[in-house]
């Protein structure tokens, strides 16, 4: 397959919730985190807005999160940048999660919609419900 046959064959879904992006400590606690990312410099965590505790030490509030299935994982060069290159032409800042077999796509809950036709245009159809459990972490 090529990029636009994969980008036409991928689908996409919007989490209903809000997240918030924060740079956390070690004492950072959470009910309901997507994900962390450590490095040697910090930790960051996205997770459902409101829902930290404790160890904030940054935090970008108002996000929404869109979940990207990709066709063919790993086997399709371009995908991300294609997508993420026509959210920055249009103004959106995005940060980019992916794991073995979805990206996600952290957007500004005031871009949404913007990105939803940006998806639209590049191919994407949206796919209404997540039909895998996701073991209550999102």
């Amino acid at each position: 397959m090529n990029l636009k046959e994969i980008l036409e064959n991928s689908t996409y879904t919007i989490f209903p919730d809000m997240y918030s992006v924060a740079k956390v400590s070690s004492e950072f606690e959470c009910k309901n985190v997507f994900t962390i990312s450590k490095d040697s410099l910090e930790t960051t965590a996205i997770y459902k807005m409101g829902t930290a505790s404790t160890g904030i030490i940054e935090e970008k509030q108002n996000y929404k999160l869109i979940a990207v299935n990709v066709a063919v994982p790993f086997y399709a060069p371009g995908f991300i940048a294609t997508i993420s290159s026509s959210m920055a032409d249009r103004g959106i800042a995005v940060l980019v999660v992916s794991t073995y077999s979805r990206d996600y796509f952290i957007v500004a809950s005031k871009d949404i919609r913007v990105a939803m036709c940006e998806m639209e245009k590049i191919g994407l159809k949206e796919l209404k419900e997540l039909k895998e459990k996701n073991n209550g972490a999102i």
